[in-house]
């Protein structure tokens, strides 16, 4: 008969799973190290810049919409105005004021009625 050859050692106890969270990975050289901060310090700095060139874009456009209601208001109010001074011209035209008097009883005076008051003392002249 043949000697039989020993396969291996029998285990009787079970092994430990292996610990797969201290896998050896090939540490970074202090070069690639400062390449990925500068990397990162960059994509951070433009990130900054972005979010600050946005906040102001938002602040001109708020701003130009305050400009152009205010000019909205602006032509509003001179149209306004012009309607306004038409009626100052149209309420100032020396016929309708002299119509007026006459239907209050106002007459004309001959040159000679003038008649000159003083000012009153003091106060505003009322």
């Amino acid at each position: 008969m043949a000697a039989v050859r020993p396969v291996g050692r029998a285990v009787t106890k079970p092994q430990k799973k292996p610990d797969f969270s201290a896998v050896h990975r090939p540490g970074l050289s202090r070069e690639q190290i400062k390449d990925r901060l500068a990397l990162v310090g960059t994509l951070f700095a433009g990130v900054g810049i972005l979010c600050w060139v946005l906040s102001r874009d938002a602040a001109i456009a708020a701003q130009n919409y305050q400009v152009q209601e205010l000019k909205a208001q602006l032509e509003a109010v001179q149209r306004e105005n012009a309607v306004l001074q038409s009626k100052v011209e149209q309420l100032s035209m020396p016929s309708r004021v002299t119509e007026v008097a006459k239907r209050m009883g106002l007459t004309y005076t001959a040159p000679g009625q003038w008649r000159v008051l003083p000012e009153p003392q003091g106060g505003d002249g009322r």
